[in-house]
């Protein structure tokens, strides 16, 4: 299986399709599709629409961590610790390795290791939601009091430098920075059915 990665800028410059040799082991499957990016990035805008197309649940991974800490991740970060929400993450994320038929969207730090971005490739389909700086800047203005590693541009900085390297080792990166979430979503369903095509065909 050949990994894809999909750059979809806006117009004038179209698309353009980066493949890439997967390692070896890895026996990708698309019953979980991961969708991983900074936050901001519209995981939980585009999510929603894909798993409709594609006829999947969708699962917000902090919901699901919330539910079962029984507060917000707000307050598990105030009350105990990040390292404790960390562990709780990981935890999750184990959890839905065993999910079928699930479009799964996850924090900005629950691939942000090289040992858990390696454990999702192998259980499923993961693309990375890709924003600029800038962009994300412009987008969390609004509602950046709701999320706890958020304190302003230079920590959006600093998170994408630490991050965007593990990122990109996604099966998929496809750039949101279309504000049109509508047609992004039609080109992110494509460039997700179009993996899961290609899968079926080959021997």
């Amino acid at each position: 299986m050949r990994r894809s990665q999909y750059y979809v800028h806006n117009p004038p410059w179209g698309v353009c399709h980066v493949h890439n040799t997967p390692r070896s082991g890895h026996m990708l499957t698309h019953s979980r599709i991961y969708l991983t990016g900074f936050m901001g990035s519209g995981k939980s805008t585009l999510g929603p629409v894909l798993a409709e197309a594609l006829g999947y649940a969708f699962v917000d991974l902090d919901d699901y961590i919330e539910e079962r800490a029984g507060c917000t991740i707000r307050e598990i970060f105030e009350r105990q610790s990040e390292q404790k929400f960390r562990e709780m993450e990981a935890e999750a994320l184990v959890a839905s390795f065993e999910w079928t038929d699930k479009v799964i969207a996850l924090g900005g730090g629950a691939l942000a290791t090289e040992d858990a971005m390696e454990r999702a490739l192998q259980k499923g389909l993961v693309v990375y939601l890709y924003a600029s700086e800038k962009t994300l800047i412009t987008r969390l203005k609004p509602g950046a009091m709701n999320r706890p590693l958020f304190t302003g541009k230079d920590q959006v900085k600093a998170l994408l430098t630490a991050r965007e390297p593990v990122y990109r080792r996604a099966h998929i990166v496809f750039s949101t920075e279309d504000n049109d979430s509508i047609q992004a979503s039609k080109r992110l369903i494509a460039a997700v059915e179009s993996s899961i095509q290609s899968h079926r065909h080959e021997p």
